[in-house]
């Protein structure tokens, strides 16, 4: 029995994680970089990068001398080096994290203050757009390793790294009747949504013979547009201009209202309201849309216990015990699900599958 809870949610967190711890080590080796273009007489700037530790290397190199100098790089230096601990200290405690996305927001807050005051907002739009997109992403990881922590707490394994703590629980305790990678008897030749074609995608797999009477339900591109289902590609060429979008609307309007109004921190103010907005909009046409988007890359069947299941191009699989379709639209099916510690979760189904109406019919779903 699995006693952490759902392992995709605990995939997708320890996901996210990864992909944060990934992204603060990118910007503290970027800021690094920009410290030594800084000493050197370099006139370009990474911009994936920490904006403080950056100005006093350009001020010890431009403006200070002897120890005043001597300082403002090791202040440089030393910001460097509280990132890279904080990286350290995040492979197993989700704190480093959270510590990381606290002083990279005051170095962001830092760069819009200096950016607004001396008049640079509209040469400052790519800092402002990766800057408010680095925020977003560490709060987010700091966020998904705090609830791992607390998920794990009691698997006595303080040792390992968070993600593979994670990825060990979520692995452990997945149904043995879903079709997954694995040495095996029999290779099954199947559609999955790895690899395209028209209306579906194949590749061979391999499933043990025991579970190869779990027939798989796939992706149909000409079903899908037959029922109104967009594309996904869509979706996400809308959410990327929404986060660009958005962002350099709000330098041009903060801008015009701090020329009229003539006071900078009115610009400062419509900046953070349009980057958190682009921010929330996107996030919410993921999560409202995110069966379309991911449709392509899903396939379901039903385990040898009459469940039905999803399995995605990742391999994780997801049981909907107790599945029950409430609502039925023009191009999805709304229902609900039991998670094992005994909650209903919500759960979406594009209609993009010609035979998923017959499996929720057999698992009682209708």
């Amino acid at each position: 029995m699995n006693t952490y809870g759902d392992p995709i949610k605990i995939r997708q967190q320890a996901a996210t994680y990864k992909g944060a711890r990934g992204s603060l080590l990118t910007m503290d080796a970027l800021t690094g970089v920009n410290i030594l273009l800084a000493l050197i007489g370099g006139n370009f700037q990474m911009v994936y990068s920490a904006f403080y530790p950056y100005m006093m290397a350009i001020r010890a190199a431009e403006l200070y001398s002897g120890s005043r100098r001597a300082v403002a790089v090791s202040v440089a230096l030393f910001c460097c080096a509280i990132f890279l601990v904080c990286w350290k200290i995040s492979e197993k405690q989700p704190l480093g994290m959270a510590a990381a996305a606290a002083l990279y927001t005051a170095d962001y807050i830092y760069m819009l203050r200096f950016a607004f005051t001396s008049n640079l907002g509209s040469s400052f739009v790519m800092n402002i757009v990766l800057g408010g997109l680095i925020v977003f992403t560490l709060i987010r990881g700091a966020w998904a390793g705090l609830s791992l922590s607390s998920l794990l707490a009691e698997d006595g394994s303080m040792g390992d790294s968070l993600c593979d703590r994670a990825m060990r629980a979520a692995s452990e305790n997945l149904p043995s009747d879903a079709p997954v990678q694995s040495e095996a008897e029999n290779v099954f030749t199947g559609q999955t949504p790895l690899q395209g074609s028209s209306t579906a995608y194949n590749e061979t797999y391999t499933v043990p013979a025991a579970r190869q009477g779990n027939e798989m339900i796939y992706y149909d591109k000409d079903y899908a547009a037959a029922n109104g289902v967009k594309s996904g590609s869509g979706f996400i060429a809308a959410m990327i201009a929404i986060l660009v979008l958005m962002p350099i609307a709000g330098v041009a309007v903060g801008g015009a209202l701090a020329s009229a109004l003539q006071s900078s921190p009115v610009m400062l103010l419509v900046m953070f309201v349009f980057i958190a907005g682009s921010l929330l909009l996107s996030i919410w046409t993921y999560r409202r849309n995110a069966c379309i988007i991911e449709a392509k890359y899903t396939a379901f069947f039903i385990s040898d216990g009459g469940v039905l299941c999803s399995r995605n191009a990742r391999g994780t699989v997801t049981r909907y015990e107790g599945l029950f379709i409430e609502q039925e639209l023009a191009d999805r099916f709304i229902g609900s699900y039991t998670l094992r510690n005994g909650r209903r979760a919500k759960a979406e189904f594009a209609k993009a599958y010609p035979r998923l109406r017959e499996a929720f019919s057999a698992v009682g779903a209708l």
